[in-house]
């Protein structure tokens, strides 16, 4: 398991992916590249994308005995994302401008947008990817409601600025998260980095789960305290109430002979 969780540290957008599909797409399976229906859309300007969380319009439910509202209830709730795309191509134009065609001529390609109301909904898929931790988040419908303006000058990229709203619907969940489960511990639990010997040693940081199996431990990134060989009877106890010891460059079952 790695050692970095999203709960150990402050999690940064270093660098990611923006990815559409056809409406309604279902979230991905892992958090690899996805497959097809996904399209990736190519480069993003370095701000990267910013999202907004659901929002909520609310309305106060009085009663005669009370100054305070009896009850709040919501009468609206709305999301988005925005980001700017630097690649101008077959994807991203159509894209941003909510759907349209291309007439392909001799001497040109025409792009011819969607007619007024006509903007047509998709599923998009951002993927954050910062060192060790991966995640994502998206929406399976929604689609192009603002867009700002592109510059075209020397000293700036010419960019296809976006805002992408969340649209509801009855047959799946309005947004979604992804988590990668190495890196997105379950409530509660703290993850091992490193194990102290003794008889029986710890697991560190204070409280840390224990791996599940020598499997487990071997496959993760917890580091022997001292990396020497460990001496006579000296051992970890394992989540399935095993042993397990280090042996210069090993983990190894049961206790030090």
């Amino acid at each position: 398991m790695a050692t970095v969780t999203t709960d150990s540290q402050p999690i940064v957008g270093a660098y990611g992916d923006i990815f559409t599909a056809p409406l309604g797409t279902p979230p991905p399976d892992d958090l690899e590249e996805p497959p097809a229906p996904w399209v990736k859309l190519g480069m993003v300007s370095e701000d990267g994308v910013a999202f907004t969380p659901p929002e909520e319009d609310t309305t106060d439910i009085g009663i005669w005995q009370s100054a305070y509202p009896a009850r709040t209830v919501t009468t609206k709730l709305s999301s988005s994302m925005k980001f700017a795309l630097d690649g101008w191509n077959r994807v991203t134009v159509p894209f941003a401008m909510g759907g349209g065609t291309f007439e392909d001529k001799p001497n040109v390609v025409i792009y011819h947008p969607p007619k007024p109301g006509e903007s047509a909904s998709r599923a998009v898929y951002v993927r954050v990817l910062d060192g060790d931790v991966r995640l994502g988040f998206g929406f399976q419908k929604g689609r192009v409601i603002g867009r700002d303006d592109t510059t075209w000058k020397k000293d700036e990229a010419a960019l296809l600025n976006v805002e992408f709203g969340l649209e509801g619907s009855v047959d799946y969940d309005p947004f979604f998260f992804v988590f990668d489960p190495d890196t997105f511990p379950a409530n509660g639990t703290i993850v091992a980095t490193g194990a102290t010997a003794g008889t029986p040693g710890t697991f560190t940081p204070a409280g840390a789960t224990p791996p599940a199996s020598l499997t487990a431990l071997q496959g993760g990134s917890v580091v022997a305290n001292p990396a020497t060989a460990w001496t006579t009877g000296q051992y970890v106890n394992l989540g399935d109430t095993t042993k397990a010891y280090w042996d210069v460059d090993t983990w190894e079952s049961g206790m030090a002979p």
